[in-house]
């Protein structure tokens, strides 16, 4: 009954959409389009690509697992670093190291050169290592300086503890190659979070 009726009121002079109409419609459909391409284009940067080739013991390599492992990765340095046992010249030997072209306080290989006792693999992250991926782990130190163990377990008035800097830095420029860095106070036991 409501099709007879709208047959009724139709009005033959109602031809389609006007030369405008068209226009601004094919407008919209191409920028749409623009904006999908340009989102997927995005996403492939930073999920990379997804072969064979681009895994790690069936893990794919891309900057999103790069960023969550190193995490890991700086975590676990940050960590053993923040022990009482590390004394504060095994700190000052780091800092000052020199491995090939890299800066002072730099190394590929962090648990090797700068002999701490860190697995250089984390199970969850297949065979990643930082250094394979082109990260080398540096330490730096901040103007906050920590103070001698002796005063700090006399609790001497002026001991603070130390603030430092673990940056995970990339050989190479690159968007899918995004450093990172993680903050800790050492000696731990006397750090209040």
């Amino acid at each position: 009954m409501n099709f007879i009726n709208s047959r009724k009121n139709f009005n033959p002079h109602d031809s389609g959409m006007t030369v405008i109409e068209m226009i601004v419609a094919i407008y919209m459909l191409v920028l749409f389009l623009t904006v999908s391409i340009l989102i997927t284009e995005l996403s492939m940067r930073y999920l990379g690509n997804n072969d064979d080739n681009s895994k790690v013991s069936g893990i794919p390599r891309n900057a999103i697992n790069d960023q969550y492992n190193l995490s890991l990765f700086l975590d676990r340095y940050a960590d053993v670093l923040a022990q009482p046992s590390i004394s504060l010249s095994k700190i000052s030997s780091i800092e000052s190291s020199k491995e090939g072209d890299l800066p002072l306080g730099c190394s590929f290989t962090p648990n090797l050169s700068w002999q701490l006792p860190v697995s250089s693999t984390i199970p969850s992250a297949g065979n990643w290592t930082p250094g394979g991926s082109g990260y080398a782990i540096c330490l730096r130190s901040t103007p906050l300086r920590e103070s001698s163990l002796s005063e700090l377990i006399e609790n001497n008035s002026n001991a603070k503890p130390g603030i430092y800097f673990l940056l995970g830095l990339n050989n190479e420029i690159s968007t899918t190659k995004i450093p990172l860095r993680k903050i800790f106070c050492r000696p731990s036991s006397f750090c209040n979070y």
